[in-house]
This record gives structure tokens, sequence and C-alpha cells, in this order.
């Protein structure tokens, strides 16, 4: 569920790994994708 706007969800494999709400900054955003990403 999304109580605000807006919100940035990533799932992998049917799981959520990462939820970003109101204010995101893309470059920690893109960050934190790369590590996710990375690790996998």
């Amino acid at each position: 569920m999304a109580f605000t706007v807006p919100v940035l969800v990533l799932y992998f494999d049917g799981k959520e790994v990462l939820r970003e709400a109101r204010m995101v900054h893309m470059e920690k955003f893109h960050e934190k994708i790369t590590r996710i990403y990375d690790s996998i």
C-alpha cells in the first residue's frame, strides 16, 4: 500500500527490495539500485 505520492517500489522475484517515498533523490536511488543489482 502507498499512503503518499510519489512512491517508487522495486520488486525482485516477487519481493519488495526497495521503497522510496516523497522526496526521492535520484542519485541516491540509483546508488541503491546499483547495490541491489550488484548483489544479485
